[in-house]
C-alpha cells in the first residue's frame, strides 16, 4: 500500500509548530511512521492515519494507483483502500480469510498487506476484541479476545489456543469449536445515516455505534468502522457535488470534532478585513481555518455578496466585491482597491475606513474565541 503513495505530493502539518511539509519531510522527522500507520503528536498518544486525516493534520493526499497496462493515474488519498475501514474481524474470521500466519506469528492488514503482531491489528481496528469471539474451556463460556488474551487463553506471540482443561497448547487454525465468528453486525454508516437515526449527540459530538451501544468521537468511530468514510453524502454548498467525510472535512465543511456539517455564516468583506482574515488575496473560513481565494470565498458563501462594500475610486458607485472584482477594481491577488484611470492601489483597510489594527488584549482575544483556556492554545489572526 505505502509503495502506491507519493511521498512529496501528501501535505502534513506538526501540530506543534504548523508547520507544513511532505509526507516525506514528516516522515523523516518522525511524525509519520508509515510501517506502524500512526501519527505521532509531541506528548500525546500516536494516532491512525485515518485520524490524523479526519483532524486536518494530513492534507490532501494524493496517491498513484499502477494500471494494468503499466501507467499511473492520480487518486486522492480519501478513495484509498486503506480509509475504507471495514468491520473488525474476529480471529476465526481472520483465520478463514488467511489473514494469520501462525509460522511469523503475525496478522496481515487486509487494506495495506501489512503485516503486524496481534495487539497492533487491535489497536488499528483490524482485530475485534471487545465481542465475545473465543470459548473458555473450563467455564465454555464465549468471551471477548481481550479477556482470553489475559486468562492465557490466547498466546498472542506464539498465535496458539491453550486449553486450560486438556493443558495442551495447539495452533489456532487447530483450535475447532473454540473460535467462533461474531454474529453478523450491522454496516457501517455515513455521517448522514448517523446523523439521521439520532446517533450524534449534537452537544458533544459523540457517536453511538448502533451496534454496541458504545460512545465515541468521530475520528474513533472511523478507525472502528462505525462510520463509512468512503460514501459521498455531504453536499458541497457550491458546487452541489456529493463529498466523502474526508473531503469535507479537508475542504471545511465538517467539524471533525462536533461530528456536524457547518452551517455557512456570511459575512461582509468589511467584517472579515477588521477580524484579520483577509490577507495576500487569500480569506480565512473561521469556522475550519480553510484559505480560499477571494472568488472561491464568494462563490461558497463566506462573504456576503448582497452587500455593496466597495466604492468605485472613480464613479463612487458602491460594489459588491464580485461586482469590484469584474469592473477590475478589486484585484483578487493582492486584495487591494485599483483605481482603474491612476492604477493607484489602496489597501483594503484603507478603502473600507478600517483604522490599522491594534494589539488585543487576553480579554478580547478570549472574547473572540482566539484562545483556547483547555489546551493553552492561540489561535493567530
Amino acid at each position: 500500500m505505502f509503495g502506491l503513495i507519493d511521498p512529496t505530493a501528501c501535505a502534513v502539518k506538526d501540530p506543534v509548530t504548523n508547520e507544513t511539509m511532505t509526507l516525506k519531510q514528516a516522515m523523516e522527522q518522525g511524525l509519520v511512521d508509515p510501517m506502524k500507520g500512526q501519527f505521532t503528536q509531541a506528548g500525546r498518544d500516536a494516532m491512525t492515519l485515518e485520524q490524523a486525516i479526519a483532524m486536518g493534520w494530513i492534507l490532501g493526499w494524493m496517491a498513484r494507483e499502477v494500471a494494468s497496462e503499466g501507467q499511473t493515474e492520480a487518486i486522492p488519498l480519501s478513495a484509498l483502500p486503506i480509509l475504507a475501514n471495514p468491520v473488525p474481524l474476529s480471529l476465526a474470521a481472520a483465520i478463514e480469510q488467511g489473514l494469520v500466519d501462525e509460522a511469523a506469528g503475525l496478522i496481515t492488514n487486509p487494506r495495506s498487506g501489512v503485516k503486524m503482531p496481534l495487539l497492533q491489528a487491535v489497536a488499528q481496528g483490524i482485530i475485534d476484541s471487545k465481542t465475545p469471539s473465543v470459548i473458555d474451556p473450563v467455564t465454555q463460556e464465549a468471551v471477548p479476545l481481550g479477556d482470553a488474551l489475559s486468562r492465557g487463553l490466547i498466546d498472542q506471540k506464539e498465535l496458539t489456543f491453550y486449553d486450560s482443561k486438556a493443558n495442551v497448547s495447539v495452533p489456532l487454525s487447530a483450535a475447532k469449536g473454540m473460535l467462533i465468528d461474531i454474529p453478523e453486525r450491522e454496516r457501517a454508516l455515513s455521517l448522514g445515516e448517523l446523523t439521521r437515526r439520532g446517533l450524534v449527540d449534537a452537544d458533544t459530538g459523540f457517536i453511538t455505534d448502533p451496534n454496541t451501544g458504545e460512545k465515541m468521537t468521530l475520528v474513533e468511530a472511523v478507525s472502528k468502522g462505525v462510520v463509512d468514510a468512503s460514501k459521498p453524502d455531504i453536499e458541497d454548498p457550491v458546487t452541489k457535488e456529493k463529498l466523502a467525510l474526508f473531503e469535507a472535512i479537508q475542504k471545511g465543511l465538517v467539524d471533525p470534532k462536533k461530528a456536524a456539517v457547518l452551517p455557512i455564516q456570511p459575512m461582509t468583506l468589511g467584517e472579515l478585513v477588521n477580524l484579520g482574515l483577509v490577507k495576500d488575496g487569500m480569506v480565512t473560513d473561521p469556522n475550519s481555518g480553510l484559505q480560499l481565494p477571494l472568488s472561491a470565498a464568494v462563490e461558497r458563501g463566506l462573504i456576503d455578496d448582497n452587500v455593496p462594500t466597495i466604492l468605485h475610486p472613480t464613479t463612487k458607485q458602491p460594489l459588491t466585491v464580485s461586482q469590484a472584482l469584474e469592473a477590475g477594481v478589486l484585484n483578487p491577488d493582492t486584495c487591494k482597491v485599483t483605481d482603474p484611470e491612476t492604477r493607484k492601489e489602496v489597501s483594503l483597510h484603507e478603502a473600507l475606513g478600517i483604522p490599522a489594527r491594534k494589539p488585543l488584549t487576553l480579554g478580547e482575544l478570549l472574547d473572540r474565541g482566539l484562545v483556547e483556556m483547555r489546551q493553552a492554545l492561540l489561535w493567530t489572526l
